[in-house]
């Protein structure tokens, strides 16, 4: 009998091996499987007065072959790995956009700017002023373009951030569900569900893909998941749920937050630091957002730049023949953001009068006084009002207060000028005749001068009212001014004092001394018919006494290009960075700067991909199924139940024959 049994016991023990190797070959392709291996252990054996007699084999347990380092080192690298491919992908869209010929800026400010040379060359001609408007709106339609796809890049991060947010939702419940059946399963059975195991642990490696992931596995076999910076995703058999919301009222971003279980929810973007949500976030805020905002700062800089000195220039004929001109682009925004408080559209505006601060106006509520503060965020300076339907100009924009409503103590609201800069860019003007390419006035230097002064970048900001028909003033040099001291008068054409409009004589002090190597100057004129103009420019020389220069209104000035000249003279100028950097180096930076970035997630990308393998080879290393072994295996077991057959065969004959002994 210890025969039978012990050969019935492999076979029974021999069948589960066989029935273990055969599922782990049936696997092989299964992601995320780990092999199984039958553990065999000895029966309690029998005993008798000379000793103990062994009782046959039974199967401990079968085992799943996994390493939870190797595993997790799987996971930690997957979520480097999809985040950095997520950002590599992303920022290599802009990076393709903005060194684009047909859709970058580069090209089409080189094309304006050729076409303002060309104006400067030949002022009179129509169709060059014709070719620079049609230019201006060529590259203020790349701003808009550009402005529009990054827009619409932004657009794509909070779709996909809706679309990962609710696959994690998803495979989280799965997890949590898992977690159940595990607990379920090992409690009826006292064994691990191996299978089940496998599936939880792919679960969490796709979960690792999407965000970095921690997990904790508690006493009833349940794995507890934990992300970011170590919020509860799962927690035994429940899980928590991602969503999006919108930050401080921002309706063009989405962030991502969590729920707690009073029901409210966390903002844990930048607690996120994996997977493709990581990738995203990473990739709007230190790519996207920069390179939008640099957009609109660059559109802003261009328009500001070239209208200032458009508004300086008189323009060639048409319907406003003579008169100054206007500006030359106008741009989008700004745009608001209230936090505590509601603001309709149309809220803030650009004061024509003035240039807006670039870095935005932020305005706080306080309740108690029913007032209103609002700060330049670049200067800090700052203005109170009252809570009322005023409109208020401050740092360059007017601010409609009827248009806030419901502001709580503390509420805020942040001004961007900036905002939609590009996306709103157009040419302000619509007519050749519109564009201004002469100088507004007219500079002569008196005959028999004994001094070597000169006038230099000669501007007013108005001739309504200035005389026409020849000269109009006279900047005379005197050793004896108004008060004292030397420098320039302003006197008429009858020798007679100008004044400022509020009564003073119009004078510049100047000490050929001091200021010989030159003196900027900005002084108010009074003009006819009761207009005061600002009239600015620079001093130059060593002036003699009685040295003078003559102002007149540039009537009929048909080949004139003094405007046009200054204009052109913009490409080579600084305009960002403190006048160190021009418009054409801004963008090449930016460009650069934005490559820079996209090749540094590429090499990271590539350097994390081969990471990765390396863990998943390791991690195969230990629970990969080899089709070689288990054939081995396989046949190994064959054998050994061949032999326990063989074993209860010849037990049963050698039973056969005792029986037959004894009936005889």
């Amino acid at each position: 009998m210890g025969v039978f049994e012990n050969g019935v016991s492999a076979l029974q023990a021999l069948q589960r091996a066989m029935n273990t190797t055969s599922h782990n070959i049936s696997n092989v392709n299964t992601d995320g499987y780990s092999r199984q291996r039958t553990e065999f252990t000895t029966r309690t054996p029998l005993g008798a007065g000379n000793g103990f007699s062994g009782s046959g084999v039974e199967v401990e347990t079968v085992r799943r072959i996994f390493d939870q380092t190797r595993e997790t080192s799987v996971q930690r690298n997957t979520s480097e790995y999809q985040r950095l491919e997520t950002l590599a992908n992303s920022a290599g869209r802009i990076d393709d956009m903005l060194g684009d010929e047909s859709s970058g800026i580069s090209s089409a400010l080189q094309d304006f700017y050729g076409a303002v040379q060309d104006v400067a060359a030949d002022p009179s001609s129509a169709t060059s002023r014709d070719t620079l408007l049609t230019q201006a709106r060529n590259l203020s339609s790349r701003f808009r373009g550009v402005g529009e796809q990054l827009r619409g890049f932004n657009d794509d991060v909070n779709t996909q951030l809706k679309g990962k947010t609710a696959e994690v939702n998803q495979l989280a419940g799965s997890i949590a569900d898992l977690n159940q059946e595990i607990s379920v399963q090992s409690g009826r059975f006292g064994e691990p569900p191996n299978d089940l195991l496998d599936q939880r642990d792919q679960l969490v490696r796709e979960l690792s893909g999407l965000v970095d992931t921690r997990t904790v596995e508690a006493s009833d076999g349940s794995l507890n998941v934990f992300v970011g910076t170590g919020q509860t995703l799962v927690s035994g058999f429940s899980n928590s749920e991602l969503t999006t919301v919108r930050p401080d009222g921002d309706p063009t971003r989405l962030n991502v937050a969590i729920t707690t279980r009073s029901g409210g929810t966390t903002d844990i973007s930048r607690q996120i630091g994996g997977g493709e949500i990581g990738g995203l976030l990473d990739y709007r805020e230190n790519v996207l957002n920069p390179t939008r905002e640099e957009i609109d700062r660059m559109a802003a800089g261009l328009a500001q730049t070239f209208n200032a000195q458009h508004r300086d220039g008189l323009q060639f004929g048409g319907g406003n023949e003579g008169g100054l001109g206007g500006d030359l682009f106008s741009l989008g925004g700004p745009g608001s953001v209230a936090d505590g408080a509601t603001v309709d559209s149309g809220f803030a505006a650009f004061d024509p009068e003035s240039e807006p601060a670039l870095n935005g106006v932020r305005l706080t509520f306080d309740q108690a006084s029913s007032q209103w503060t609002a700060e330049n965020v670049a200067t800090g300076d700052t203005q109170t009002f009252q809570d009322n339907d005023q409109v208020v100009s401050f740092a360059g924009m007017n601010l409609d207060m009827g248009k806030v409503s419901g502001a709580s103590d503390g509420a805020t609201i942040s001004v961007d000028p900036l905002q939609d800069a590009a996306t709103g860019m157009r040419v302000a003007i619509d007519r050749p005749s519109q564009v201004a390419v002469a100088a507004p006035l007219r500079v002569g230097e008196v005959s028999g001068n004994d001094g070597d002064a000169a006038v230099d970048d000669f501007s007013v900001d108005s001739i309504d009212g200035l005389p026409s028909g020849g000269p109009a003033y006279r900047l005379e040099y005197t050793d004896s001014l108004p008060g004292g001291g030397t420098g320039y008068e302003l006197v008429d054409g009858g020798g007679n004092a100008v004044n400022d409009g509020a009564g003073n004589p119009v004078t510049i002090a100047y000490d050929p001394a001091t200021d010989a190597a030159g003196k900027a100057f900005s002084v108010d004129v009074a003009l006819g018919g009761g207009n005061t103009a600002t009239v600015s420019g620079a001093l130059s020389g060593r002036p003699e006494v009685g040295d003078a220069f003559t102002l007149e209104r540039n009537t009929g000035a048909v080949g004139d290009s003094s405007s046009a000249v200054a204009l052109g003279d913009i490409a080579e100028q600084g305009v960002f960075d403190g006048g160190d950097t021009t418009l054409q180096e801004f963008y090449a930076g930016l460009v650069g700067e934005v490559g820079t970035k996209t090749l540094q997630a590429q090499t990271g990308r590539d350097a994390q991909e081969s990471v990765l393998e390396q863990a998943r080879a390791a991690r195969d290393e230990v629970s990969g199924v080899n089709l070689d072994e288990e054939a081995a295996d396989l046949m190994r077991f064959q054998q050994a139940y061949q032999a326990a057959a063989q074993s209860i065969s010849i037990a049963r004959t050698t039973f056969d024959a005792l029986l037959s002994a004894t009936r005889g």
